[in-house]
C-alpha cells in the first residue's frame, strides 16, 4: 500500500466535557516535502483540537499505534531524526552550548529525546542509551548515532506494518 500521499480518516467523537469532535488520522504529504508523515490530531470546531492525544486515546485506543507515530514520515523516519535527537541530548546532560528555557528541565530535555527518536516504539529501546544513564555529562558521540541509524531501518518496517493495518 502506498502511504506517500494523504490519506486522511476521520472518527466522529462525543465527550460528555469537551462535547462533539473529530479525530483526523492517517498519512499527510505536504508540497515540497519528499515524504508525507503520520498525523493524529483532533478538531473541535473553534472550542479546541490539535495533538490532544490524551482525548484520541480516551476515545480511539486503537490508535495508540499512530499516535506514538504523530510527525513520523512515511519512512518511519522522525522528523528531523538525527538533528533533533542532538540537540535534545545536549540539553538534558548539560553539554549543549544551548540553555534551557521556559522552566524545562533536563529531566524534560531527557523526555524531548525520547519522543524525538520515538523511544519504545521498538522493543530494542529498552537497551537504548537514555541522556541520564551513568551521571554526569553524557557529551553525544558517534556510538548514539550509530545507534539511531541503526533504527531507521526497523522504524521503517514498523511504521509500514502499522500503516498497512489501520489505514486499510
Amino acid at each position: 500500500m502506498d502511504h506517500d500521499k494523504t490519506n486522511i480518516k476521520t472518527i466522529e467523537c462525543c465527550d460528555s466535557e469537551m462535547g462533539d469532535f473529530e479525530i483526523n488520522y492517517g498519512t499527510r504529504k505536504l508540497e515540497g516535502n519528499e515524504h508525507a508523515y503520520v498525523t493524529v490530531t483532533v478538531d473541535g470546531g473553534e472550542e479546541f483540537g490539535g495533538c490532544t492525544h490524551d482525548l484520541v486515546l480516551k476515545h480511539a485506543p486503537q490508535l495508540a499505534e499512530l499516535v506514538k507515530l504523530h510527525l513520523t514520515y512515511v519512512t518511519g523516519e522522525p522528523m528531523h531524526y538525527i538533528e533533533n535527537a542532538k540537540y535534545w541530548w545536549e540539553m538534558a546532560t548539560g553539554t549543549s552550548g544551548w540553555t534551557l528555557q521556559y522552566g524545562m528541565t533536563e529531566e524534560d530535555a531527557a523526555d524531548n529525546f525520547r519522543k524525538t527518536v520515538n523511544c519504545g516504539v521498538l522493543g530494542m529501546d529498552r537497551s537504548m542509551p537514555q541522556p541520564e544513564d551513568e551521571g554526569g555529562d553524557r557529551p553525544w558521540n558517534l556510538g548514539i548515532q550509530r545507534i539511531l541509524e541503526h533504527r531507521r531501518g526497523l522504524l521503517r518496517e514498523y511504521t509500514t506494518e502499522v500503516l498497512d493495518r489501520l489505514m486499510a
